[in-house]
């Protein structure tokens, strides 16, 4: 487990964002909420209800977050984002935080924003309509792939299709919906997206709530990171004080957070970390048996 000093090392060394740095913490609490971004990932991780109103696991985390930083958990503004705006979003200071991004193969791609310690570690599959697909080995000649252009996605992509590539084209999307509803108006033959989302928007696209393809594949790793920009440590402490509590590994709130924030702050991450439960049984938890593990088996990364 990341120690609270190891973490307040990271972010004292962040290198800043582009522009004039920021004190975060101080605007979300003149703002009196938190502007969380996230994409649309569907059933139990981030939906839009019938009502217009968000609902998941990420939106549970947001409002975590603005209880630990304003002391009101209703305190939120969600906004959507996909592969190419959620970093945009973080640098033009329109979002806080981004909750749904998925950790760069390259830490380094923009320093400008510092990647917290994982909410969810997954497996990117291939799952395909066709009968007998067991690896990419079985595609047939000039087969389609509707695939995520994030990049940490599209390099295992990559790998997994080193040996064939010339005969499989691959349609990129930026956003989760783009994605599905071209797999599911069979404009490919092969889906390539997380676990997670392929579970959770065959929930929302299937009533009968049973697997919607024939064949699925492991191709590799990806997790759920949250990302902020890097010009405000005090923030970014907020955050991953926040978060871990949602995820039961909570600790002593590190030092970056203002002494005027500190004492009250320990109380709200306290009162995060009794409500773990509470936050999985009302989103990921309500789908038992369609493969989200409940606590403590939740999927987290060893050694965090």
């Amino acid at each position: 487990m990341l120690t609270p000093a190891f973490v307040a090392a990271v972010v004292l060394a962040a290198p800043a964002a582009a522009g004039t740095p920021e004190d975060a913490l101080a605007a979300v609490q003149d703002r009196g909420y938190v502007r969380c971004g996230m994409h649309r990932s569907g059933v139990g991780l981030a939906e839009i209800r019938t009502d217009g109103a968000w609902a998941g696991y990420f939106v549970e985390l947001c409002r975590a977050i603005a209880l630990a930083a304003i002391g009101d958990s209703d305190a939120i503004r969600v906004q959507e984002v996909d592969d190419l705006s959620a970093a945009l979003a973080l640098e033009a200071r329109e979002v806080d935080v981004v909750l749904s991004s998925i950790r760069p193969v390259d830490a380094a791609v923009d320093p400008g924003i510092v990647f917290l310690s994982p909410l969810i570690e997954d497996q990117q599959m291939l799952v395909s309509f066709l009968d007998g697909v067991g690896g990419v080995d079985d595609l047939p000649p000039m087969a389609r792939i509707c695939a995520s252009g994030h990049p940490t996605m599209q390099a295992n992509l990559r790998r997994a299709l080193a040996g064939r590539a010339d005969s499989v084209r691959v349609m990129t999307y930026a956003s989760v919906d783009g994605v599905f509803n071209a797999f599911f108006s069979r404009r490919c033959d092969a889906l390539s997206h997380h676990h997670y989302a392929i579970l959770a928007q065959s929930l929302l696209r299937s009533p009968q709530r049973t697997p919607m393809w024939r064949s699925q594949v492991v191709l590799g790793p990806v997790a759920f990171v949250p990302s902020v920009r890097g010009d405000d440590a005090g923030w970014i402490a907020v955050v991953d004080a926040a978060v871990r509590a949602a995820l039961h590994r909570p600790g002593p709130v590190p030092e970056p957070i203002p002494e005027s924030v500190r004492d009250g702050l320990a109380a709200r991450v306290q009162t995060i970390a009794n409500s773990r439960t509470a936050i999985f049984d009302r989103t990921l938890g309500h789908m038992g048996g369609q493969g989200f593990p409940p606590p403590p088996d939740l999927p987290l990364p060893s050694g965090s």
